[in-house]
């Protein structure tokens, strides 16, 4: 009897071990696969513009995972954009493929449309800075900052009262390339908010 019961725990152990090996081996089957299929399926235009075999047009953007998660940094594409009515549109309807270029770090344009990046861990999102002009939009170093001949912007949104004829970026003493300081004839400015000129003197260079 108990020579049965040992038989039988035995087989059970078995088929557990088979079956999770069958289930790696999928895994790393549809992980090669996947990968595959992102090769065949996207092909760039140009930085992170790129297009399928149908012809729809993508944002690539990257979930950089997390490690200590398990989970692998991963490539993303997107094919539409959200509108201020709260719809989304296809891009392959709105972006003139041919015109598009990147400005900086976060901003992107075509001769109809200014798009703007908002970095994330697990993927950027992407949105249309509405009303922006942009025959004369143009991003400011490798900075959130952006201007145009109407107003100056901070991660896409428009900065109240500067005055973007004398709005620049300011660079910070520590060397950080990515500066959120910046001034115009009226005012200093932290991450796109007025800010007094002493509170922020010993950390930038005039």
């Amino acid at each position: 009897m108990e020579n049965s019961k040992k038989i039988i725990v035995s087989i059970i152990c078995l088929l557990i071990l088979f079956s999770s090996i069958s289930c790696i081996k999928k895994d790393r089957t549809k992980e090669e696969n996947s990968k595959i299929q992102n090769l065949q399926k996207y092909t760039q235009i140009k930085d992170i513009l790129y297009r399928d075999d149908e012809g729809n047009i993508y944002f690539k953007t990257v979930s950089h995972g997390d490690i200590s998660e398990g989970i692998k940094p991963e490539d993303i594409y997107i094919d539409e954009i959200a509108l201020d009515n709260g719809k989304t549109e296809k891009l392959k309807s709105i972006i003139d493929t041919i015109s598009f270029k990147r400005l900086n770090y976060i901003y992107y344009k075509d001769n109809n449309l200014v798009f703007v990046e908002n970095p994330m861990a697990y993927g950027s999102t992407f949105s249309i800075i509405t009303g922006a002009d942009c025959k004369t939009f143009k991003g400011l170093g490798d900075s959130y900052y952006a201007s145009d001949m109407k107003n100056c912007y901070y991660k896409g949104n428009v900065i109240k009262n500067a005055d973007s004829k004398s709005f620049r970026i300011l660079e910070q003493k520590d060397g950080n390339g990515n500066t959120s300081y910046a001034r115009d004839n009226n005012a200093y400015y932290n991450e796109g908010k007025s800010i007094s000129y002493s509170k922020i003197k010993e950390y930038i260079v005039e």
